[in-house]
C-alpha cells in the first residue's frame, strides 16, 4: 500500500494512491490539504475500505487514446491552425494509433513512448519524422494533463531527452564567409534559380517563404518584399509566427529580380513548379542547390544556411540587432541575439576602449622594480612620493607576461 503526496508544479499538490495493483491520482490543492487527505485515505485502506479506489458508478471509464483524441480534435482548432492539425492527424494514423489507440491514457508510459521511438528509428525513418510523430502524441496528452486525466505527459521532450528522439545533437547552422557567399552567387548566376539564391542571401527569407513569393509581393518602387505567406507541407500558409512582414531589397537584389521579371513565365509565382504550384523543396535541393554548392567549391551547407549567412553578415556590417530581427521575422530580438551571439561577440573589442579611457583620464604612477631571487617586487609611487601598492610576482610567471 502506498499513498504519496507530490508537488507536480509550484503550488500544485497531487495525491497518488497505489493499492493491490490499483492506482489513482488526484489533484488536491495545498500541501496541508493533501497531507490531511493522505492520512484519511491510509486509515480507510488499513480498515479495508477500498471504495475509494473504485470508480463511482456515475463516472465514465477512463478513455482510450483513440477516444480522447476525438475530444482533442473538437477543441484543437481553437489553439492550432488547421494545417497543423491535419499534419498531426496524418502522423496519428501512421504511427500513433497503431501503437496507442486502444490503450487507456494512464497506460501510455514513458517506457512505451521510448519503445515507439526505438522502433521508428530502427525502420530507418528520418529523425525529423520521429520527432514530429512524438510531437503529435505529445499535443494530445498535454490536453489530457490539463483535463486532469493523467498527472503528467510522458511524451514531453524534457522527460524523454532530445537525443532519444533525434539520435544526435541538433545541427547548428553555419554561416558562409563573405568570399564564400560571393563564390556561391557567381556559381548560381548560371542557373535558372539565380534569383532564388539571391533572395536567400540578400533578404534572408526562409525557404518556404521564398517558394511562396508572387510577383505582386515585389515592390520595386519602394524596394520592399512583402512576406505574406509560405509554402508549407504542400499548401500555402501564413509565415512562421502567423505574421506577415516587409523586408528591404538591396540594389543588387532589385536588379536581379527586375531581370527575372523580364523572362518570367505566365505564372504569378516567382518560382513555379509543375501544375502551377511552387517547386518542391527536396527536388530543388538535389537538382539545383547541391550542384551549385559543388560548383562554388563549397560543401556542408544547407539552404537554411543561406538565411543564416544573411543574418550573420548583416550584423557584421554593423546593422542594429532590432533591424536584423525585423528583417528575418523573429518574434523578438532575444531570439536573434541567441542565434547570433557569436556575431555579437565580435564586438568584444569595445572593452579595449576602457583601457584607453583610463589611461587618458588618470595620471599613471611611476614604478620601481626590485629583483630578489626568483621574485620581482613592483612598487608604485604616487605623485606625492608615497607608495600606493606593492605586488610580488614569481619571476617565471613574469617572464610569460612580458
Amino acid at each position: 500500500m502506498a499513498v504519496k503526496v507530490k508537488e507536480r508544479n509550484p503550488g500544485e499538490w497531487w495525491l497518488y494512491i497505489d493499492y493491490n495493483g490499483k492506482r489513482r491520482a488526484k489533484k488536491i490543492g495545498t500541501k496541508a490539504a493533501a497531507e490531511k487527505a493522505r492520512q484519511q485515505i491510509e486509515a480507510k485502506l488499513t480498515l479495508g475500505e477500498l471504495g475509494i479506489l473504485e470508480p463511482k458508478k456515475a463516472e465514465k471509464p477512463e478513455p482510450t487514446f483513440a477516444e480522447y483524441r476525438k475530444t482533442w480534435l473538437e477543441q484543437a482548432p481553437a489553439h492550432r491552425k488547421q494545417s497543423t492539425i491535419d499534419y498531426y492527424l496524418d502522423y496519428h494514423k501512421r504511427y500513433i494509433l497503431p501503437r496507442f489507440g486502444t490503450l487507456r491514457l494512464t497506460e501510455i508510459t514513458k517506457a512505451r513512448v521510448l519503445s515507439m521511438i526505438s522502433e521508428l528509428k530502427d525502420q530507418g525513418l528520418a529523425k525529423n519524422t520521429v520527432r514530429l510523430a512524438v510531437a503529435s502524441l505529445r499535443t494530445v496528452l498535454s490536453m489530457a494533463v490539463e483535463d486532469e486525466l493523467i498527472p503528467k505527459n510522458p511524451a514531453l521532450a524534457s522527460s524523454l531527452g532530445k537525443r532519444a528522439i533525434t539520435g544526435k545533437a541538433k545541427r547548428e547552422p553555419r554561416s558562409m564567409e563573405p568570399e564564400e557567399a560571393e563564390a556561391f552567387l557567381r556559381a548560381a548566376a548560371e542557373t535558372l534559380y539565380h534569383a532564388l539564391f539571391f533572395i536567400a542571401l540578400r533578404a534572408g527569407l526562409r525557404e518556404g517563404e521564398i517558394l511562396a513569393l508572387r510577383w505582386e509581393d515585389i515592390d520595386f518602387r519602394k524596394n520592399l518584399i512583402h512576406v505574406a505567406r509560405r509554402w508549407y507541407h504542400n499548401q500555402f500558409d501564413l509565415p512562421k509566427g502567423n505574421r506577415t512582414r516587409y523586408v528591404d531589397m538591396s540594389q543588387q537584389l532589385r536588379a536581379v529580380l527586375q531581370f527575372a521579371q523580364t523572362v518570367r513565365s505566365n505564372s504569378d509565382l516567382l518560382f513555379p513548379g509543375p501544375g502551377g504550384q511552387p517547386i518542391g523543396a527536396s527536388s530543388f535541393t538535389a537538382n539545383w542547390f547541391k550542384p551549385t554548392l559543388k560548383k562554388a567549391g563549397l560543401n556542408g551547407f544547407t539552404i537554411h544556411d543561406l538565411r543564416h549567412t544573411f543574418g550573420s553578415l548583416l550584423l557584421d556590417a554593423g546593422a542594429p540587432l532590432a533591424y536584423v530581427s525585423e528583417q528575418m521575422g523573429h518574434a523578438d530580438t532575444v531570439i536573434t541575439a541567441q542565434i547570433y551571439i557569436h556575431n555579437l561577440r565580435k564586438n568584444s573589442g569595445f572593452v579595449d576602449r576602457l583601457d584607453t579611457q583610463q589611461s587618458a583620464t588618470q595620471a599613471q604612477p611611476e614604478a620601481n622594480q626590485t629583483v630578489r631571487g626568483n621574485e620581482i617586487s613592483l612598487q608604485a609611487i604616487d605623485s606625492n612620493g608615497g607608495p600606493t601598492r606593492i605586488r610580488t610576482w614569481n619571476q617565471q610567471i613574469m617572464s610569460l607576461l612580458l
